[in-house]
């Protein structure tokens, strides 16, 4: 979707070209957010440390998520969007810090 939407000029497309150009980057950030935000509704609920430790010995990569517990549809696109909304502004400064130092071979790979 995102190479389709290089020729086009319009304001949705320039949000999209930031997406493209810092992909890597937002997988990053997100991977860490959606963790974060778990966590908070984790103890948002009124779960404890010791609980969640005990609870996800067995998913050890996968702390503050229980089995059975969950959002349904509404709430999975809700948070998608708020993420995709909260990474915007952090990947449009990463977009133009590569743009300000191309003699930085490595960020093109981030």
């Amino acid at each position: 979707m995102l190479a389709l939407q290089e020729p086009v000029r319009n304001r949705f497309a320039r949000v999209m070209q930031v997406y493209r150009r810092t992909a890597f980057f937002y997988y990053i950030l997100h991977l860490y957010l959606i963790h974060f935000i778990a966590a908070v509704v984790f103890f948002a609920k009124g779960k404890h440390t010791l609980q969640q430790a005990v609870d996800n010995m067995q998913q050890l990569p996968f702390l503050f998520l229980i089995p059975g517990e969950g959002f349904r549809l509404p709430g999975v696109y809700f948070i998608w969007i708020l993420v995709v909304l909260i990474l915007y502004p952090l990947c449009k400064k990463y977009d133009r810090y590569k743009a300000a130092h191309k003699e930085k071979w490595w960020l093109r790979y981030l």
